[in-house]
């Protein structure tokens, strides 16, 4: 929520604006009251958008739709002009919290809140569903929980079920990674495809990620079509089951909304009602419960200064400095690059929050899980671990550490990982900071993988000694299963479809995750070595021969692109999988795109482009040349002073930056723009397919950055070293 602006309108029709709550593509959305003192919400459609008779057409459907919905657990209609010159819609404004945004802040949630929330949202969907409408676009940013239960939103792309096609032939409409398979293939999607995207939201809100991960559009959809959702991290046998059934990939052997609802009852205490905070986890409780005293009351127009109740969204840390402290470019600088196009002027606007270390710097992190950023501080060799909250930088806890520790192994589960330097892992819980496990290990290294509710890392048996992988619980520490391996462990393992790969003595190995039970174990006629990727049913690893896939199933080999000296295959490299391409670098410098179905026994590359560089085999650049991939367009570093981008279908060069101070670091994509960090100049904002700078920050040596949704999270401090590290959350710029 923020103050009008001074060119906002006084109000729409009868209806007064009080304040600003967002904005889209579509429109703009603001808090409202009706002449008879109602808090509403009033979506107001962008101007120019208005003079197009076809999404004025398509707003009148919307509103048509909306409006024919009625229920407990959807957000009822007031009012709307779909003629006004700028068509408006009036719904009952709802305080609350999207379920995306409270399992990001808070972690996931328990079963039996999962289970009320099903309950809650299948009721809804059969109010959608009676009305004859079908959502299509069920995801966590479209449920909102509120003081009175969860609520199904945003009817943007749903329809009449006996009306017209919405989508034109071959196009995809819906979000990626909860849509079901039928909508991802371009076709009709019913009422059995709300239930399908429901049950991926039930994943989310059990794990805090939904049964196909993160990936591109195109990546995920390819998943949604050709791969099985991972419900390993579900915690609760029984829900895991429900959720399954949801996700069956044929509609009519998913669950219709009468039987979910009862199935989900039975795992609900009969003392929850989720039409309440009851069923909620405590924090996640008190926050939406504060957000409703923060609704203006009184016929309020705010023009300047926002009240002190809205104020309270966004609080202020007690280290929080905006970026006005900053070393950035100057006006002068903006008028040198040509007027300002492509940079942009850090202001409050841009920085989410600064976080300032008391002393030393900051060695990991800020790594982002479960709306808490962590990062590592260190001073005269001593640790301090700080859990910041991710959305306004206040620090939530505050663990300093015993002995010196050497770095993050990892930030997943709702866990901080940290190698100790007196060969020990230490865990913590990312919410609080409390120490929950202290283990030993032959060795720091190798990265720490966690899935179905179990660490696998490399250990040495308890009784005999040998190194091998090992199996811990999370909850409890306890040792589930120990594979003895000898020193041969080549790379951390990949967890996948229930079973964890790894390399070892020349061989490719498949375990079974629950067990340590062997799968299978791949010929050893070349040298396998190397980190795995998993992509549906095949595994892909490098060897010193070339790269090679393998089925799931057996590690059968299906083909291998051949490693032909000087520009073959640098082996040790893990393979980027997008847009049904394997992309695998050359020891010269050269990234290769081999297309996923491998035609016979020997592929060949689709394309070949030289990235002009030359990085070998090492622990801080094995994956320098990987790239990113967004929008049909591959980005890459190629680990020394370029970045490039590559048009995925054809390897044509699209664009490329020069510079003598890049970072030994992975681009990442945020806000439809790629971002990389540079030694000397902060942070490059480039738009993906056409190179056009979007913004640049100067003066910092940054490093560690991540993109987590559309924000960019990363460490960072002066050149001169004049000052303390700094960690920062940034609103990056849109193309």
């Amino acid at each position: 929520m923020e103050p009008l602006h001074a060119d906002d309108p006084a109000g729409f029709g009868p209806y007064q604006l009080l304040a600003r709550l967002g904005s889209g593509g579509m429109g703009r959305v603001y808090l409202g009251r009706s002449p008879s003192g109602r808090t509403v919400a009033v979506k107001v459609v962008h101007a120019e958008l208005a003079k197009e008779p076809d999404f004025r057409a398509r707003f009148r459907r919307e509103v048509a739709a909306a409006s024919a919905v009625s229920g407990a657990f959807t957000a009822p209609v007031v009012d709307a002009d779909p003629d006004a010159p700028s068509p408006w819609l009036v719904t009952a404004f709802l305080p609350g919290l999207s379920l995306q945004a409270a399992v990001e802040r808070h972690g996931p949630l328990p079963p039996h809140a999962v289970a009320a929330l099903g309950m809650s949202l299948a009721d809804g969907l059969a109010a959608v569903h009676r009305a004859g409408v079908v959502h299509r676009d069920l995801k966590p940013s479209n449920v909102l929980i509120t003081p009175d239960g969860p609520r199904v939103i945003d009817f943007g792309i749903a329809r009449a079920a006996e009306g017209g096609a919405v989508t034109q032939s071959g196009m995809v409409v819906g979000s990626p990674g909860f849509m079901p398979p039928e909508q991802a293939g371009g076709h009709e999607s019913g009422p059995p495809g709300d239930v399908y995207s429901l049950g991926a939201v039930l994943t989310f809100a059990a794990t805090g990620s939904g049964p196909f991960g993160e990936a591109p559009m195109h990546a995920m959809v390819y998943r949604v079509l050709h791969e099985n959702p991972d419900l390993g991290r579900v915690p609760e046998p029984r829900l895991r089951a429900v959720i399954g059934a949801c996700l069956n990939r044929d509609q009519a052997e998913r669950p219709a909304l009468p039987t979910l609802m009862h199935w989900l009852s039975q795992l609900v205490p009969e003392d929850t009602s989720p039409q309440s905070t009851g069923w909620l986890p405590a924090p996640v409780a008190a926050e939406i419960t504060s957000l409703t005293r923060q609704v203006p009351q009184g016929p309020v127009r705010m023009t300047g200064t926002v009240p002190a109740a809205a104020a309270q969204a966004r609080p202020v840390g007690r280290r929080r400095a905006l970026a006005v402290g900053l070393s950035l470019a100057g006006a002068a600088g903006l008028a040198a690059a040509g007027g300002g196009a492509g940079w942009w002027l850090l202001n409050r606007d841009d920085y989410r929050w600064t976080w300032e270390t008391e002393w030393g710097d900051v060695i990991d992190g800020p790594a982002v899980m479960g709306g808490v950023a962590v990062l590592d501080q260190e001073w005269d060799n001593e640790n301090t671990v700080y859990g910041l909250d991710a959305d306004t930088g206040e620090e939530r806890w505050k663990r300093k550490l015993d002995g010196r520790v050497i770095g993050f192994a990892g930030v997943q589960d709702g866990a901080v990982f940290l190698y100790s330097g007196v060969r020990q892992l230490i865990v913590l819980n990312a919410a609080d900071g409390k120490e929950t496990l202290r283990l030993p290990i032959t060795e720091a290294g190798g990265g720490v993988v966690t899935g179905g509710g179990l660490i696998f890392m490399r250990r040495g048996d308890p009784e005999t000694g040998k190194d091998g992988l090992a199996a811990i619980s999370l909850a409890t520490g306890a040792l589930r299963w120990h594979v003895p391996i000898g020193d041969a462990v080549s790379s951390p393992p990949v967890y996948a479809n229930g079973a964890l790969y790894f390399t070892a003595d020349r061989s490719l190995i498949a375990v079974d995750a629950a067990t340590g039970k062997p799968r299978w174990t791949s010929p050893g006629e070349t040298k396998l070595i190397g980190t795995p990727a998993v992509a549906g049913d095949t595994v892909y690893v490098s060897s010193e021969a070339g790269l090679n896939a393998m089925s799931t199933t057996d590690g059968k080999p299906r083909w291998a692109f051949p490693n032909t000296a000087p520009k073959g295959v640098s082996y040790g490299w893990i393979p980027t999988i997008a847009d049904r391409l394997v992309f695998i670098p050359s020891s010269g410098g050269d990234l290769n795109a081999i297309d996923i179905a491998g035609p016979g026994p020997r592929a060949r590359p689709r394309w070949t482009f030289p990235t002009g560089g030359d990085v070998e085999l090492g622990p801080t650049k094995e994956r320098l040349l990987s790239p990113v991939i967004h929008g049909g367009v591959a980005c890459v570093f190629n680990g020394r002073d370029r970045l490039s981008g590559v048009d995925v279908a054809t390897g044509r060069r699209l664009w490329e930056h020069r510079a003598a101070a890049f970072q030994d670091e992975l681009p990442v994509i945020a806000k439809g723009g790629v971002h990389l960090a540079t030694k000397d100049d902060g942070i490059l904002s480039v738009e993906p397919k056409s190179g056009k700078v979007l913004g640049r920050i100067e003066g910092l040596k940054t490093s560690r950055l991540s993109a987590v949704g559309d924000r960019l999270y990363f460490a960072a401090g002066p050149v001169d070293r004049t000052k303390p590290d700094r960690a920062s959350a940034l609103d990056p710029p849109t193309p």
